[in-house]
């Protein structure tokens, strides 16, 4: 029973120690404006409506419910981001889905995904269907990279026992090109690259013996997570809150 004990206090000893040390992502934001209509504004956008095709990649496989989910999550951004946003009448990916269709959708980003184009029977389709949304909104990912690194060493806690202490780094490198078409004329009219360099540092202890240091591992992941993690979902928002940003400024 005071094995046990001592047990306990020792693994809360591990989660409390991992509370203080962990601390989120910092993000780093570039963007790269590459086209820009003259007539293109935010004006013009908040007075003509926008439909939310959602996210597109050659690069990344994209599954439908992935897809669906960042969808999603570039949606409720803008909602929540962009300026007067109840005054703007916004389509987002589920209502233009409701209109044309799940396998015409599909069949649009799938064609997005290797030729960056919209078929020309899927533009006149979501014209007849949505006939008071002008702009319509794709959103890239061009380029993604993880690197993760890690270093470790031997230290001696209070008790004058051996610990081992490990800090863990990644780095997480996403490029998105946001693309914006005017639909009833057929033309690009904006087109802006964002790119976030994420940065995650954790520091965890974890004694030496060799079943210790299995259990250890596995009640910080069961608790927290993999250590530095930076999911996908994360930096994709801080991307897209970016792009409501330069919007506003438009």
């Amino acid at each position: 029973m005071n094995c046990f004990k001592i047990k306990n206090v020792t693994y809360l000893f591990i989660i409390i120690s991992i509370a203080l040390c962990s601390c989120g992502a910092n993000h780093h934001l570039i963007n790269n404006i590459i086209y820009k209509d003259a007539d293109f504004n935010y004006e013009h956008l908040k007075n003509n409506g926008l439909i939310i095709g959602g996210f597109s990649s050659k690069l990344i496989d994209l599954k439908d419910e992935e897809r669906m989910k960042y969808n999603s999550i570039l949606s409720n951004t803008l909602l929540d981001e962009l300026k007067d946003a109840q005054n703007i009448y916004i389509i987002n990916t589920h209502q233009l889905i409701a209109e044309i269709g799940n396998g015409n959708y599909l069949e649009m980003m799938y064609n997005f995904d290797m030729e960056k184009t919209i078929d020309e029977e899927i533009v006149h389709l979501i014209k007849d269907a949505i006939s008071n949304a002008k702009y319509m909104l794709f959103a890239y990912i061009r380029n993604e990279n993880i690197f993760d690194n890690s270093c470790e060493e031997y230290i001696e806690n209070s008790k004058g026992k051996k610990e081992i202490e490990t800090e863990y780094q990644k780095t997480y490198l996403l490029n998105i090109e946001f693309v914006m078409y005017e639909i009833f004329q057929e033309k690009l009219v904006f087109s802006n690259v964002i790119h976030n360099v994420a940065k995650r540092t954790e520091t965890r202890t974890t004694r030496t013996g060799l079943f210790e240091l299995f259990i250890d591992n596995l009640i910080q992941n069961v608790f927290y997570g993999k250590p530095a993690e930076i999911n996908r979902e994360e930096v994709l928002m801080k991307i897209s809150k970016q792009f409501a940003k330069d919007l506003n400024k438009m």
